[in-house]
């Protein structure tokens, strides 16, 4: 399997072809969950062959938005099956990539533990100091959709969000579990400085 080369042409083509409207889901989210997903592999105690599916799972997991914006995890296995092959991906390989990037849908639903990693992957801008700036890449990307949230709406579903988000791994439930209070304190007090 040739990674270096897909990662490459995927995030090229991501870069090039979302609309500029997608100031959440855009390749760096996609560079981001490689990352993410990198370090969680490790932390997991993951083989170097499973690290590079999840990689490559994780370059795959939002190309579905190149087509559609809802609904689109199945057009990312289309895509991971209709490209992977070029970089020496064989039948095995797609299978499991294809069963990675499903589990990607929301509500999640991971089962193993590669899928809980991928999953814990793509939300763990939440378990950085760039969670702030993501989000508020989010709520622009909403409002570009004709999803507009005033600051009172928008503070209170996120705050919702994180009382409701689970993580899978044992890692990043550790680090959620000291960060959870500070977020939801942050949000809860910007939610009363912006109410009538």
């Amino acid at each position: 399997m040739d990674y270096q080369s897909a990662e490459k042409m995927i995030l090229q083509q991501l870069r090039e072809q979302l609309p500029p409207t997608y100031f959440f889901h855009n390749w760096e989210h996609t560079a981001d969950v490689v990352a993410a997903v990198a370090r969680l592999a490790s932390e997991c105690g993951c083989s170097e062959r499973e690290t590079v599916l999840l990689k490559t799972a994780a370059l795959c997991h939002d190309t579905g938005y190149l087509r559609r914006y809802e609904r689109n995890e199945a057009l990312g296995v289309e895509f991971a099956r209709r490209y992977l092959p070029q970089f020496g991906y064989g039948e095995p390989e797609l299978t499991e990539i294809e069963t990675l990037i499903l589990s990607t849908e929301f509500p999640y639903h991971p089962q193993r533990l590669l899928e809980k990693v991928l999953c814990d992957a793509d939300l763990f801008y939440i378990l950085t100091d760039r969670f702030a700036e993501r989000a508020n890449r989010f709520r622009r990307e909403l409002a570009g959709r004709q999803m507009p949230l005033d600051d009172v709406a928008w503070q209170e579903l996120e705050t919702k969000f994180l009382h409701k988000i689970t993580y899978y791994t044992d890692y990043c439930r550790n680090l959620y579990r000291q960060l959870k209070p500070l977020r939801l304190a942050a949000l809860e007090k910007i939610c009363r400085s912006t109410q009538p």
